[in-house]
């Protein structure tokens, strides 16, 4: 079964949130570290790269951090690591100071805070460290222990995370254009980057054509979309001013009433005297009535820039269930790269669909096919989940996905062997021209 949904770029928040939940793990540490092979070679960052690509932007200004900030931080991570069952090398808990562990012993290892600096959090937290009441000795197996997991932490695979596996056969221009490394398992910083609509370490993509995002009708007049306009905020609004009569940007403006206009009928870019009669008496341009309901789509409706596809792969239960009881390895894998075999078969056909760049304005000359990028995530397990909407930073509707949890943890979910596929909004042409995927 294949589902999807579109992401937004532009909204950092919401493309760190939606690069975590795809980089969330479904395995135990020692089937995850099984599924590697599934990999085909795709190398995934180390526990303490993870963790500079997760943190590192709480660090940038290069002062200490409070050190309440600091055991904030740890504890996300330490819970992040439980909940993935990857809080000790075999995925065995034995406490709550284990997690505390090998979070700071990734944060050090990535020179996000200083040795002396870490033992006195690992104290804080966990009330083990030099200056913790245990003694000499106490505070000596300590430390030993601590620097046994910070050489764990840059040696050792991220097996808390699913491993983000670039297109093996990545068109090279479009993998150099978005900044991404066909072999290398993506860090959590860089797939948040790329979701966004950029490269995969923060700069702008070469060659791309940035359109701007629209914002609500309502937004950009200063008005209350539950209610429909009164004629004088009708009359305002067509003179591309607010409702209250401030003027707007002449560019802006004109965006406005342009919308406003064709979400009321208005076809050509004149506006007769006739229809502006309809417009201000709460009728469309043919003068039929206008509810509430249609003035609050017209005026709620935004266009936001397309940054991915999330196309999600599910296999049948019956294959999930299969590879879940195989009762060897050798099969495991057999079924998996069935499952793989057919996403690959029907990304061709996707690429072909939808790996099209535009031609002149609006496709006016055609299109040129090209090749397309995406990144894919396989997970084992279904995570039960729960849809949050919320406002991002910049004002917008967003949907966010989370795991339900409870007192023991992320609520556990059946066998569901299921591989997202996120598809960069990107086409690069054997011409070198460079578009965006055509959804039309």
């Amino acid at each position: 079964m294949l589902t999807y949904r579109t992401g937004a770029a532009g909204a950092s928040a919401a493309a760190r949130f939606m690069s975590e939940h795809l980089l969330q793990q479904t395995l135990s540490p020692e089937m995850a570290a099984m599924a590697e092979y599934y990999e085909q070679g795709v190398t995934p960052p180390t526990l303490a790269d993870a963790a500079a690509s997760r943190y590192g932007r709480f660090m940038a200004s290069g002062a200490p951090l409070a050190a309440d900030t600091l055991d904030g931080l740890v504890r996300v991570e330490a819970e992040r690591l439980a909940e993935s069952g990857a809080a000790t090398a075999t995925g065995a808990d034995n406490g709550r100071g284990e997690p505390i562990l090998r979070a700071l012993a990734a944060f050090a290892a990535a020179g996000l805070v200083g040795r002396e600096e870490t033992l006195a959090c690992l104290a804080r937290l966990s009330g083990a460290g030099p200056t913790s009441d245990a003694g000499v000795e106490g505070a000596d197996d300590s430390e030993r222990r601590f620097d046994a997991a910070m050489a764990e932490a840059v040696s050792t695979p991220d097996r808390s995370s699913a491993t983000a596996a670039p297109r093996r056969d990545m068109n090279p221009m479009l993998a150099r254009r978005l900044g991404i490394e066909p072999q290398r398992g993506l860090k959590p910083d860089e797939m948040a980057c790329l979701l966004n609509g950029q490269r995969a370490d923060g700069g702008a993509i070469e060659g791309r054509v940035q359109r701007a995002s629209s914002r609500p009708l309502a937004q950009i007049f200063d008005l209350d979309a539950a209610r429909v306009p009164t004629p004088e905020q009708l009359a305002r609004m067509l003179a591309g001013r607010k409702a209250n009569g401030e003027t707007l940007p002449a560019e802006e403006a004109e965006r406005a009433v342009r919308r406003l206009l064709s979400g009321l009928g208005v076809k050509d870019k004149t506006l007769t005297t006739e229809q502006r009669g309809h417009i201000l008496a709460g009728r469309d341009a043919e003068g039929r009535e206008v509810s509430a309901r249609q003035y609050r789509t017209i005026l709620e409706a935004a266009k936001m820039r397309i940054g991915y596809i999330d196309m999600t792969f599910s296999a049948p239960k019956s294959l999930s269930i299969a590879w879940a009881f195989a009762p060897t390895k050798a099969e495991q894998a057999m079924l998996h790269q069935a499952h793989r075999d057919a996403i690959d078969n029907v990304m061709t056909t996707v690429e072909r669909e939808i790996g099209r760049a535009s031609i002149g304005d609006a496709a006016k000359r055609g299109y040129e096919a090209g090749s397309i990028g995406w990144v894919s995530f396989d997970h084992y397990a279904a995570r039960p989940t729960v849809e949050i909407v919320r406002e991002d930073e910049q004002g917008q509707p967003v949907t966010e996905l989370y795991t339900l949890t409870g007192t023991q943890g992320r609520a556990p979910g059946d066998m569901q062997m299921h591989t997202h596929v996120a598809v960069f909004n990107l086409v690069e042409t054997p011409s070198g021209r460079v578009g965006s995927i055509n959804l039309a």
